[in-house]
């Protein structure tokens, strides 16, 4: 979770979470404040697992100077965007509109594992330069009911995900996409009559998050984890070996594994001449080797 930590826009944050409400990790946070002419901007890495459903939160602190309106990106393409009135703290948004052979529905979000193609479209062309990106926008205003009421839509319908890339773009950031389930039927329904007056004396804030999975976030060097070196006495042999990687474990830690160190000469010197006292009595004398 990304909190802005000063000016007009101090402790509201964006977060990427699971269903259940926990954040997923972020990593290399970079912060640039707004000028009176540009945004603020605040760029991440975020760790994603495939095949998880997730959603997009913004929360801010209560109570509220102004109310905001929030514009969603996913994969360079727009979604149903969402107001933030004064009187509430949170906005969730779980889903967006695709249509699919005439019908529009609701779909989740959820990442997915990109499919490499030969000859396939390449990352940074028409269209794809924001692969595997998540872009948050969020502007001040002044949000009110108003009486009008549109005629009976949808929404913002966003594009069929592009989930196919050439295998050539492999070596790059882009190993996933944002795909997803279909929940329903989308119905069309009136505007909410919600009138929102942008407010010009308060800067607008992106947060510009590129996601991908632990493997590629460290194979990039955006995470670095380091080793643990350490070698296992063999206790037959006195070979020694580099400890093995945990079965089943995505992480480079080494783990360290004790074996039984080997007896020292003195220590079997030892074990003989207590064997020897128990047969027949007789005292062996083991301080001649301090003299």
């Amino acid at each position: 979770m990304v909190k802005v930590e000063s000016g007009h826009w101090k402790d509201w944050e964006v977060s990427i979470q699971t269903l259940e409400g926990v954040s997923l990790p972020e990593h290399n946070i970079q912060h640039t404040p707004p000028t009176d002419t540009s945004p603020g901007i605040i760029k991440l890495f975020l760790e994603c697992e495939h095949d998880k459903t997730f959603c997009i939160a913004v929360d801010r602190p209560k109570p509220a100077k102004f109310a905001a309106h929030i514009e969603i990106k996913i994969d360079g393409d727009k979604i149903h965007g969402m107001v933030l009135p004064k009187t509430d703290r949170e906005a969730v948004r779980k889903y967006r509109l695709e249509e699919i052979n005439g019908v529009v529905y609701r779909k989740s979000l959820k990442f997915q594992q990109m499919t490499l193609v030969e000859n396939g479209p390449q990352a940074g062309g028409d269209g794809l330069g924001a692969l595997a990106t998540i872009n948050v926008k969020v502007t001040a205003g002044d949000s009110s009911r108003t009486s009008r009421v549109s005629a009976p839509h949808h929404g913002h319908i966003s594009k069929a995900p592009q989930g196919v890339l050439d295998e050539r773009s492999k070596k790059g950031l882009v190993g996933s996409f944002v795909g997803g389930d279909i929940l329903k039927v989308a119905t069309k329904r009136h505007g909410s009559g919600t009138k929102f007056d942008k407010r010009n004396d308060v800067p607008q804030y992106i947060f510009d998050i590129s996601y991908a999975t632990r493997d590629l976030l460290r194979a990039q060097g955006i995470i670095t984890e380091p080793r643990r070196s350490t070698t296992i006495a063999d206790d037959s042999d006195d070979v020694k070996r580099s400890a093995l990687k945990t079965s089943g474990s995505d992480s480079d830690e080494i783990v360290e594994v004790e074996r039984p160190k080997r007896k020292s000469k003195m220590e079997k010197v030892k074990q003989k001449s207590s064997k020897r006292r128990k047969q027949d009595n007789t005292v062996i004398d083991m301080t001649g080797d301090d003299d």
